[in-house]
């Protein structure tokens, strides 16, 4: 039997799971609780943007993306009438999948959907989480956990000039002398936030276009595939702030970004190899953090990828893991195929990210692992350049 679209289960602030139970314990305040089956009603897009301001848990990244079906739910808490979560998810056979990613969630949160979901649908064995932080330490039901992804920081922002003086002496003296440079050699050199209606979809592709052509200048391939390209241009054309750094008319650098809640999440940061002498990338980009602080952004995004340049302006790494929770341990142990590919692709990303933490250390073992990433990272090359040269060979898109 469908459940209706609009139902309220009211329940206490906390709920806890005890074996297959909800467990309820009232301390203070109401906690409401509605579904929406099968529906995701119009007021989400603001609420979920607010709530978590990830880009990875928007309507318009689900659309693009293929994640939004008429088969998804939505499932919301509001405490004293102010909306605590907001979470979509698909419910295939016997898993639930949370669309939400690149999210913190409480403690609590992640246990009261737990709860909801095994108490509301008895036939569901599993709920997966991707990309999510939250602590489930002390849950009665038997769960997995590994690091899957990460999102390189700067926050949390308060004013352009504490963020200046967060920066180091040396990157602050860097992006003068840079600045000056250029200034001295092109006196045309200008920069800019461009209004909504200014951003065109060839504008968009010519800033993907430099960091390609850049890319190729260092002999590297650009991670930019034709559908991340597509994802990009999508997202800038609701979401999309475009900043230039434009030399007598013509641009030279730019950045793509795109405002959701109080973060800004900074897709492509690109500019003309021929502008490498001064620091044309580095500038570009301290100069469009500055002005989405100065337009009230709590937090830069600059998403995967360990690069200087994101480190020398104040980013740093958070985790997110992806998490399997079970019904019980017989569910857990019949699917054992799911347990072990999840467990595999977990410890190769930990030991990823312990060659990439090593990478940073001027020691024995930081030098032994520099090689070893660059070796990996040769055969990585390889691998993509002879995949390429077989799908152009072909005349077919590269798989």
């Amino acid at each position: 039997m469908k459940w209706p679209n609009e139902v309220q289960v009211t329940l206490p602030t906390r709920a806890r799971a005890a074996g297959n139970k909800l467990q309820l314990s009232a301390k203070g305040g109401r906690l409401i609780t509605e579904c929406y089956e099968e529906e995701v009603p119009h007021f989400v897009n603001e609420e979920i943007a607010q709530r978590y301001g990830s880009l990875f848990s928007t309507l318009p990244h689900f659309r693009q993306t293929g994640q939004l079906t008429d088969t998804t739910s939505t499932y919301i808490t509001r405490k004293n009438g102010t909306v605590e979560t907001v979470l979509l998810f698909d419910r295939n056979g016997q898993q639930v999948t949370v669309l939400n990613e690149l999210i913190q969630m409480s403690k609590t949160e992640a246990r009261d959907f737990i709860a909801f979901v095994f108490t509301r649908y008895e036939s569901v064995s599993n709920i997966v989480f991707n990309a999510i932080t939250a602590d489930l330490g002390g849950l009665h039901y038997p769960f997995q956990q590994f690091i899957c992804a990460e999102d390189i920081v700067i926050g949390p922002l308060t004013t352009v000039d504490a963020y200046s003086s967060s920066l180091s002496k040396n990157i602050r003296k860097s992006i003068r002398r840079q600045a000056n440079a250029l200034l001295r050699s092109h006196p045309g050199f200008h920069f800019a936030i461009l209004p909504r209606e200014a951003v065109s979809e060839d504008l968009v592709r010519f800033i993907i276009g430099l960091h390609k052509a850049r890319m190729a200048d260092q002999q590297k391939i650009s991670a930019y595939t034709d559908d991340e390209c597509d994802w990009i241009v999508a997202l800038a054309s609701t979401l999309g702030v475009v900043s230039v750094l434009t030399i007598d008319g013509k641009v030279c650098a730019g950045t793509v970004c795109c405002k959701v809640g109080q973060g800004f999440h900074m897709l492509v940061c690109a500019h003309d190899p021929a502008y490498d002498l001064f620091g044309m990338g580095t500038l570009c980009c301290h100069r469009s953090i500055c002005e989405y602080v100065a337009r009230g952004g709590k937090q830069v995004h600059m998403l995967w990828g360990r690069h200087a340049y994101k480190t020398s302006l104040g980013a740093t790494p958070r985790q997110f893991d992806r998490i399997a929770v079970y019904r019980s341990r017989a569910d857990y142990w019949s699917n054992v195929d799911k347990v072990l590919f999840a467990a595999a692709a977990g410890y190769l990303r930990e030991a990823r990210l312990w060659l990439m933490n090593a990478e940073s250390q001027d020691t024995f073992k930081g030098r032994i692992a520099t090689r070893l990433w660059r070796v990996l990272r040769q055969v990585k090359r390889r691998v993509i350049a002879v995949k390429q040269a077989v799908a152009e060979a072909n005349n077919k898109p590269m798989e």
